[in-house]
C-alpha cells in the first residue's frame, strides 16, 4: 500500500503552496500563508478548492 501524496496549488499562477503525506484540511494549510499564495500574492478562500486525483 502507498501513501497518498497531496500537492495545494495556485489556481491563479499555478505555484505549488503545500506538499504533504498526510491529508489536512485546507484551512489549516492557507493558515501557514495567510490565505495568500507565496508567489503571486492572490488571497486564497479555502471554499474555492477543488480535489483532483491522479491514480499512478
Amino acid at each position: 500500500m502507498s501513501c497518498p501524496i497531496i500537492d495545494v496549488y495556485c489556481d491563479n499562477c499555478g505555484n505549488k503552496i503545500k506538499h504533504m503525506i498526510t491529508l489536512k484540511p485546507i484551512r489549516d494549510v492557507l493558515r501557514v500563508t495567510k490565505n495568500k499564495c507565496t508567489s503571486c500574492g492572490i488571497g486564497l478562500n479555502p471554499s474555492d478548492f477543488t480535489i483532483e486525483l491522479d491514480k499512478f
